[in-house]
């Protein structure tokens, strides 16, 4: 599916409109479906993205495995040469996510879809990341045991990696990237066995170097 956003009582949107049909003509053929929204009109699809009004014009490209392609302040005359670079892959996805924190000293870490990488798979820590609304979970973690929570709707969470349909959900990333959903009680007691019966010891964790 491929969404063009602008704004209608713009100068120049009639233009916009005329060639981003004439992309639409050209790759419809592919099984694409075009679809074109009103900017002042469209709050909750800029929500649903992680887009700004800012940043309009824009074209997002959403694909049948989830992955999403965005162009935004889009010139009309390069629709079709982007949109044909998105097709060839020649462009990185998407991902949605807040500011990466400045500050993210607390003992529970915030995790962003930009830094979800960095801190639950490549961190070479012990992880135990709650997908949540608003719920805070605290807990005190050692030096080999990251806390995280994430908004699961602000920010791009690895669908292939963490399924979930409901919120709050928690999963458990050992160091050595073994991943576990914690379906317990959601006490500190409950959390903190959890994490000693699934994390790697230090000891376990060096193992892993050495094997590499």
């Amino acid at each position: 599916m491929v969404m063009l956003f602008i704004n209608f009582t713009a100068e120049g949107a009639g233009f916009f409109k005329s060639r981003y049909r004439e992309a639409a003509e050209q790759y419809r053929q592919q099984g694409l479906r075009f679809l074109v929204g009103d900017a002042k009109s469209t709050k909750g699809s800029f929500q649903y993205f992680g887009v700004k009004e800012g940043q309009v014009p824009l074209i997002i490209v959403q694909r049948n495995d989830g992955k999403k392609f965005l162009k935004p302040n889009l010139e009309p005359d390069h629709i079709s040469t982007w949109l044909k670079a998105c097709k060839e892959e020649n462009i990185a996805p998407y991902f949605k996510s807040e500011p990466i924190s400045e500050d993210n000293n607390e003992p529970v870490k915030v995790v962003v879809g930009d830094s979800i990488q960095d801190i639950v798979f490549n961190s070479g820590k012990n992880v135990i990341s709650w997908l949540q609304y608003w719920r805070k979970l605290s807990y005190q973690s050692d030096a080999d045991v990251i806390i995280a929570k994430l908004d699961g709707i602000a920010n791009y969470i690895p669908r292939e990696t963490f399924e979930f349909i409901s919120y709050p959900t928690v999963y458990f990333t050992s160091a050595s990237g073994k991943i576990s959903q914690y379906d317990g009680n959601r006490t500190k007691e409950d959390i903190i066995e959890f994490i000693e019966k699934n994390r790697d010891k230090p000891a376990q964790q060096e193992q892993g170097k050495n094997e590499l």
